[in-house]
């Protein structure tokens, strides 16, 4: 039976860490699948333009309850 299993956490709170244990005691018994193999490049646009793309999507969706 197989299972899938979410880490998630703030920037250095060992995410990358527990899943590297995790992978060291399953060995290929587990895929690990990094949420930063998502994200585009995006070497054509500048630092400064990336920097903003970056900080807009980190900007929470505000909703009315």
């Amino acid at each position: 039976m197989g299972a899938i299993i979410g880490v998630a956490g703030g920037t250095g709170s060992g995410k990358s860490t527990f899943t590297n244990r995790l992978k060291e005691e399953f060995k290929d018994r587990i895929t690990v699948i990094c949420h930063d193999n998502y994200y585009r490049a995006r070497d054509d646009i500048p630092y400064e333009g990336r920097r903003k793309i970056t900080m807009t999507s980190r900007m929470p969706l505000r909703r009315k309850c």
